[in-house]
């Protein structure tokens, strides 16, 4: 499916000067991601095709998970680019998850472009059963 773009006056005012589109400056940008929930953890699951472990980063600081880094543009084609949706810079996504989470064990891993963060939650302390000893 193909979504209409949207040119703004500038874009307009630019095609009519020089008889081209404006390329997209790089910005900041954000991967696609889910977050789900298990009994045991949260997964954050997002797409980064292309990269590779040495250009992304993955912090978890209290409840908050922040993936971020950095992808390179592509290599020039022959000829002048006259539109392109591929997204290069730098990039970042940062997700509060309710309750407490196991910092220290958060495990991440990156297959096929889909980089996988497991984020386990932190069991509170809950009731036990203690055994009487008679003596």
């Amino acid at each position: 499916m193909t979504y209409p773009v949207r040119r703004s006056s500038a874009s307009a005012v630019f095609e009519a000067a020089f008889g081209a589109s404006a390329a997209p400056v790089a910005t900041r940008w954000a991967p696609p991601v889910t977050v789900t929930e298990t009994e045991q953890e949260f997964v954050v699951l997002a797409e980064v095709p292309g990269m590779t472990v040495d250009q992304i980063s993955v912090e978890v600081i209290r409840n908050v998970v922040t993936i971020s880094g950095e992808k390179a543009g592509e290599a020039e084609a022959d000829g002048a680019v006259r539109y392109t949706t591929r997204r290069s810079g730098s990039f970042g996504y940062r997700a509060q998850l309710p309750g407490e989470v196991a910092a220290d064990e958060v495990t991440a891993s990156l297959e096929n472009g889909v980089l996988r963060v497991l984020v386990p939650k932190v069991t509170p302390p809950g009731a036990r059963k203690v055994t009487i000893e008679a003596i």
